[in-house]
């Protein structure tokens, strides 16, 4: 049984076998099962706001386990359910349509966060330091949240008319 709960913790903190891919593309695909899950679920925030939290919840301790007992000391990087949570945070707010403002949100949204996630500009990098499943989670946590506030600033602004110009 206890294999089975390893297993099971294994696959959800690190998004099922992205452990397998090379070490600069896990946080970026983690971060592209939280844009599937934004395009597919954003429009039922019911179950979109509801999987969040699920998964707030379930991050912190999955991820101390993953760390601790079987990734064994291993980077964390391997550990992407943080980058989940921290993608669907940044996009609090937003639904997805197939207009240029939804690819404009998708696109701002996936880059931003990226960014903050890969760079980790101060505080993020402060918070890293908490250590163990908590940082690992509340650093993407924090990038989530000013990811969406540096898009709700952009999106004031109108960005999106600098698209318009490349998809012609």
């Amino acid at each position: 049984m206890k294999k089975f709960f390893d297993l099971a913790l294994r696959f959800l903190a690190t998004g099922g076998a992205f452990e397998y891919l090379p070490s600069w593309a896990r946080g970026t695909f983690g971060t592209l099962i939280g844009v599937l899950v934004f395009v597919l679920l954003s429009n039922y925030e019911i179950i979109f706001y509801g999987l969040l939290v699920l998964l707030m919840v379930l991050a912190f301790p999955v991820s101390n386990y993953a760390e601790n007992k079987i990734l064994k000391g291993q980077k964390t990087e391997y550990v992407v359910i943080d980058e989940i949570v921290g993608y669907m945070i940044s996009t609090i707010g937003f639904k997805f349509s197939f207009s240029l403002e939804g690819f404009t949100v998708l696109l701002l949204t996936f880059v931003i966060f990226r960014i903050f996630d890969t760079f980790k500009p101060y505080p993020i990098t402060h918070i890293r330091s908490f250590g163990n499943g908590v940082g690992i989670v509340l650093d993407d946590i924090f990038a989530g949240v000013v990811t969406n506030i540096l898009v709700r600033i952009l999106l004031a602004f109108e960005v999106s008319r600098i698209f318009i110009p490349l998809l012609m």
